[in-house]
């Protein structure tokens, strides 16, 4: 397989492990995040729910087998189908949505489970709010969580303001 990046090819003999997580949206590899050696890092509790955020704060489809190697999704931008594929690869795969659930095979610390959140409410990403954010229910701990994903700028600035009140954030960092 080739894939091109701003127009060059990538040839995969240069990297045969990072050459395995390429696909349509997805052209990365770090191996201090994949194959869970995320796990290992600094703070792997916030990364899992970061990567879970991925997997669960979206309105994406998935079309066709519910395989890893084989699904694909129907996403209304490719930045959303992006993060989807993105959280797949850093093993937390959505294979599922139903009007009222979704459902991600979690791969963490504590081993691979099967997860169905309970979806409570969805609002979708608009030009007003430039974010989009889902409301669902951990069934490990029946705790009703918001999930939010917002633009660079917006989010660094809400997050800047969530941390002078004082709730719980994944933080962002420019450079």
């Amino acid at each position: 397989m080739r894939t091109c990046r701003k127009g060059i090819a990538l040839d995969d003999r240069e990297d045969p492990i990072a050459a395995r997580y390429r696909e349509r949206y997805f052209n990365f590899y770090d191996k201090r995040i994949m194959d869970a050696a995320w796990t290992h890092e600094a703070d792997p509790a916030t990364t899992e729910m970061f990567f879970r955020l991925l997997a669960v704060c979206h309105t994406v489809i998935p079309d066709g087998p519910t395989t890893e190697a084989e699904i694909k999704y129907e996403a209304e931008s490719p930045d959303e189908a992006a993060l989807v594929v993105a959280a797949k690869a850093f093993g937390f795969f959505f294979y599922k949505r139903t009007n009222t659930c979704v459902y991600v095979k979690e791969r963490t610390a504590r081993g691979v489970q099967d997860v169905e959140y309970e979806v409570l409410n969805i609002l979708e990403f608009n030009s007003t709010r430039k974010r989009m954010s889902v409301v669902v229910r951990d069934p490990a701990t029946g705790k009703l969580l918001l999930f939010t994903k917002v633009g660079r700028v917006q989010g660094c600035r809400r997050a800047s303001a969530l941390a002078l009140e004082g709730a719980p954030y994944i933080s962002c960092r420019s450079p």
